[in-house]
């Protein structure tokens, strides 16, 4: 074998082997993902997106690489492709953790997303209850909406999702008090908190009323409420029957002051099924349950 021919022999395998090393399908798919949200190029973006997404686990090193990136985009992405993993990016909960300290806000508010998915620990529940006070409002509605994930395990997030009733926000508002509902817990802050949220929302009647006879001091409120809607020329049967719904499962004697606005609203109901279930809460209203 001449010269030439042995250096071919020898070199070759090691040459191709850096060829290889060099063709990262991961980052590859990464690089076009990325080239197609900078150019706003939807179509090859979601095949780009999907591709990331079949990769699973295989895509969490270059994922957790470019969550420390000085690019936001780079990071957005990032976070948004752990969160489609599952289970397999637990690997990556101190990363997440990170990116809830993020400059950029929709990383933070993203990275909220994904910590409740990928750990339902104390911790977790502590750092969503520390974001409710987030100076962006993407970042406080998403941990609220968080936290709705945990029930009753995050009875210790209660005051300050009390306190986010009053953000000015609507959409923090709205899942703070859909985490409350959820949660279910500290009757005394929840019940006052709620009364007052009627009037900025009729579905606080709902969250009012998964407390039960808890929320009895509330029905003033609640009547008052449903009377002021079914005395109106087109009442909104959703509110109504919101309402309704709500004074009938928290019951009490106080309840059957919202039987004339019930019995009138039934009448009045564009839909079926809400003009049926009026029929049937006035029943009830009339009945011995309401007293219990």
């Amino acid at each position: 074998m001449n010269r030439v021919r042995l250096m071919v022999v020898l070199v070759f395998p090691f040459l191709a082997g850096a060829a290889v090393a060099q063709q990262d399908p991961v980052r590859e798919a990464f690089d076009r993902l990325l080239t197609a949200a900078e150019k706003d190029d939807r179509a090859n973006g979601e095949q780009a997106f999907q591709e990331v997404r079949a990769l699973g686990a295989a895509a969490l090193p270059q994922c957790r690489a470019r969550l420390k990136s000085a690019t936001v985009l780079h990071r957005q992405i990032a976070i948004m492709i752990i969160g489609e993993m599952g289970p397999s990016a637990a690997p990556a909960l101190p990363d997440v953790v990170a990116a809830t300290r993020d400059a950029d806000a929709s990383v933070r508010g993203a990275a909220a997303v994904v910590l409740a998915d990928l750990d339902r620990g104390p911790a977790t529940i502590s750092r969503l209850t520390e974001l409710l006070r987030d100076p962006a409002p993407v970042v406080r509605w998403n941990s609220a909406m968080s936290l709705n994930k945990f029930g009753p395990e995050a009875a210790s997030a209660v005051p300050a999702l009390v306190a986010a009733l009053e953000d000015e926000d609507d959409n923090v508002f709205s899942y703070a008090m859909g985490a409350l509902k959820r949660i279910k817990a500290r009757p005394e802050l929840c019940v006052p908190a709620l009364t007052k949220a009627l009037a900025r929302n009729f579905w606080a009647g709902e969250a009012l009323a998964e407390f039960g006879e808890n929320a009895r001091p509330a029905m003033p409120a609640l009547v008052a409420r449903l009377n002021a809607q079914a005395a109106k020329a087109e009442p909104n049967d959703m509110w109504v029957h919101s309402l309704a719904v709500a004074i009938e499962k928290i019951g009490g004697p106080e309840a059957k002051a919202a039987l004339p606005a019930v019995e009138a609203a039934v009448g009045r109901m564009t839909s079926v099924n809400f003009r049926e279930d009026l029929q049937r809460v006035a029943a009830s209203l009339k009945g011995p349950q309401s007293s219990r």
